[in-house]
């Protein structure tokens, strides 16, 4: 698995334009992107609906927050957004420096939930700095330390191998794998295709 990672990683392009990190514009492009992943059908599983990854739980309690009444059914993208722009800024991805990090890391927290996402990235973050500088605790929290140490990353090729080890060891763990398990890799090894998002810093 690892040498088909470093694999698809050679086709990652360089040449990208040039964002501001917190211009609203380049959150509505990662989101955009997270949401093409998701779709526009609605999906029903055991407990819930769901469209555009949004869960009719979570659309229940965001329209409680903001005196809403939006509704899985009606749900489209541009309300799709709204709610993603909140959830990031909920899950403190807004927090994230970089453009590409904050991208690859969204993605996780959106797709699988902001424990996942966060023990995830605390692995990945542990395994990237060898335990030479951190001992970062892996508490499924998106804590100060695990922000500072996402912000710290200098060597983004590296990490992005090591985040996307991470995340598929968690997605093969998980009992519907074997379901879902070429839709999920499709999906973790296109960011390595991403070529509209760079920061400035």
């Amino acid at each position: 698995m690892k040498n088909l990672i470093i694999g698809i990683f050679m086709i990652f392009i360089t040449t990208n334009p040039i964002y501001s990190c917190d211009d609203i514009e380049v959150h509505k492009k990662v989101i955009n992107y997270i949401l093409d992943h998701e779709g526009d059908k609605v999906l029903k599983t055991k407990s819930e609906y769901s469209k555009y990854g949004i869960r009719n739980s979570l659309l229940k309690r965001y329209n409680k927050k903001n005196n809403l009444n939006y509704t899985i059914k009606t749900l489209n993208k541009e309300k799709a957004t709204e709610i993603a722009l909140d959830l990031m800024n909920e899950y403190k991805i807004n927090e994230i420096e970089r453009c590409d990090i904050k991208l690859i890391v969204y993605d996780l927290f959106y797709n699988a939930g902001p424990k996942a996402g966060a023990l995830v990235s605390q692995r990945a973050l542990n395994r990237y700095h060898n335990g030479r500088e951190i001992d970062l605790m892996v508490d499924g929290k998106m804590g100060n330390e695990t922000l500072r140490y996402l912000n710290k990353i200098d060597d983004l090729k590296f990490f992005i191998l090591i985040f996307t080890d991470e995340r598929l060891k968690y997605y093969s763990n998980l009992k519907n794998w074997e379901k879902y398990k070429n839709g999920w890799k499709k999906r973790i090894y296109s960011f390595f295709e991403i070529k509209e998002l760079k920061c400035q810093f």
